[in-house]
């Protein structure tokens, strides 16, 4: 069997990589052997002339394979008033290829804390996807599928991120109490005001909560005297990781080498979002801050927003006292979460076995 999968192939976030490694372990699972035909969702990569998305260019491709899946973390995301494939309307209309969407997210990167508007153009090519697959598609959480439902979107099954099932570990005693912290993305970051007294928009009221979160919770596990580990997913991130922490950080541009520092850790605070999910595929507790719709609705799926942290003026003291948590006597509170995530996981493979 030949299976074409679009989902963004260039990115520097080694996130979105580990989306890609759970969703071919359950082709494999499923299928066996089968050749696999990768495309990038967007128009990224570094030969200008290779085929990207659903487009004229890359439609002969997609033809000569038996399936197409579409899986990639954010997808549903709606920035600029697109979506986070390329689709040229003429080439979805002379598509033939079976199409499978599955695990895609949608929510809010940061700033405003609201769903931005799908357009009209989006939710009909999406529509239409989830039109030519047998089963509709599988969503990442549950905010992706009230979004989709809204605009008419579906069927749409509820799966969790593919990233969760890189394993299927049970819930992981604690070793050397090491706690992961998963480095902010440089968009939530902003530096103290030299002008204090002057007014400031909300969007740079929001990133220096997060800042001022970030570095006093390193202080305070550092005071704690736990051994902390920080995780950088993205490389547009290490200028301003260097600047804060030096080199006192991991980052790997190989995901498999990232997830052997995730797989190092004993609880992870997420900052970001996949750190804590492939963590938890391991069996390692993750602690999400609630920073953007992505955290909340993996929270929200997972059973997890009574462990999450919101972005409060007391987050520090929330996040330690979670982590404490994690690694004493408390960390049995994560058992449900690892057992929402194998029921999942079993809704995952269900939906394949019929979609496929």
């Amino acid at each position: 069997m030949k299976v074409a999968h679009i989902y963004p192939k260039y990115d520097r976030n080694t996130g979105d990589h580990f989306v890609q490694m759970g969703i071919v372990r359950l082709l494999r699972e499923q299928l066996g052997d089968f050749e696999y035909v990768p495309i990038s969702s967007r128009r990224d990569a570094p030969d200008p002339s290779e085929p990207v998305g659903i487009t004229r260019e890359s439609l002969s491709r997609i033809q000569d394979c038996d399936l197409l899946v579409i899986g990639g973390s954010n997808l549903y995301e709606v920035s600029d008033g697109r979506w986070g494939v390329v689709v040229e309307d003429e080439a979805l209309d002379a598509l033939k290829t079976r199409v499978l969407p599955l695990g895609i997210g949608s929510g809010w990167a940061f700033g405003v804390p609201r769903l931005p508007a799908m357009p009209e153009r989006v939710a009909s090519q999406v529509r239409r996807l989830h039109e030519r697959s047998r089963r509709g598609g599988s969503v990442r959480d549950l905010l992706t599928a009230r979004e989709l439902e809204r605009h008419g979107i579906g069927p749409s099954t509820v799966t969790g991120c593919p990233a969760q099932l890189l394993a299927d570990d049970p819930l992981r005693p604690v070793g050397e109490g090491v706690v992961g912290v998963a480095f902010p993305p440089r968009r939530m970051y902003a530096a103290a005001s030299l002008s204090p007294r002057r007014g400031r928009s909300a969007g740079h009221v929001r990133r220096r909560l997060v800042t001022r979160f970030f570095l006093g919770l390193l202080k305070a596990l550092n005071e704690a005297k736990l051994t902390v580990r920080v995780l950088v997913h993205d490389a547009a991130d290490l200028p301003l990781a260097e600047r804060l922490l030096g080199h006192d950080f991991v980052y790997d541009a190989s995901a498999p080498r990232m997830l052997d520092a995730i797989r190092a850790c004993d609880v992870i605070v997420g900052f970001r979002l996949h750190a804590g999910i492939a963590g938890l595929s391991y069996g390692i507790p993750p602690i999400p801050i609630l920073l953007d719709g992505r955290s909340l609705g993996f929270a929200e799926t997972l059973g997890l927003l009574e462990l999450s942290v919101p972005l409060d003026p007391d987050a520090v003291v929330l996040a330690m006292e979670r982590v404490r948590l994690a690694l004493g006597p408390g960390r049995s509170a994560w058992a449900p979460v690892v057992a929402r995530r194998d029921e999942l996981g079993r809704t995952m493979r269900a939906f394949l076995a019929s979609a496929i």
